[in-house]
């Protein structure tokens, strides 16, 4: 008789606590974690597409989808959404390539990894106003965009704008 009152105690106890010690649980999990913010240089994407596939691909070529926006003088944007490659290379010059293409705009100097015109912006010595690019935030002048090599899911910025030379 005692132990059937010492069991059906136990069995009132983890009744209560069960739920109390879930509670304490999901509360401890979900009620802590911190929304994640997405990072200033993360620019909203829209809904452009382009694709490109290089030239003498195989099977196993990669294919990386990257996040490009292209922002000509005045803020306008000529091109922002996604990009698909497939290519041994994946080259940020090809991106830019197929989203110029896509939209049916001017281009000069892709290939050769300084790009001078795009739409209806060309580069501009007299205003040290120039086509450049970021890749997730890192400015790239060093490199010619026929030489930098993208990651899947990379954020391209390209801007038409003033250089300062210090």
């Amino acid at each position: 008789m005692l132990k059937n009152k010492i069991n059906k105690e136990r069995e009132k106890m983890r009744k209560v606590l069960f739920p109390v010690v879930l509670t304490v649980l999901l509360v401890a999990f979900f009620g802590c974690a911190q929304p994640e913010k997405k990072p200033e240089w993360q620019f909203e994407v829209g809904t452009d597409v382009a694709e490109y596939e290089a030239p003498e691909v195989s099977e196993w070529s990669p294919v990386f989808v990257v996040n490009l926006k292209v922002i000509g003088g005045n803020n306008d944007v000529l091109f922002n959404g996604k990009v698909t490659v497939k290519s041994d290379a994946q080259l940020v010059s090809e991106a830019l390539k197929a989203a110029m293409t896509e939209k049916g705009l001017a281009q000069e100097g892709i290939d050769m990894g300084f790009v001078t015109l795009l739409g209806d912006y060309a580069n501009n010595a007299e205003t040290n106003t120039y086509w450049l690019y970021s890749v997730n935030d890192v400015d790239s002048p060093s490199w010619g965009c026929n030489q930098y090599q993208m990651r899947d899911g990379d954020y391209i910025l390209w801007e038409y704008k003033v250089v300062t030379f210090d």
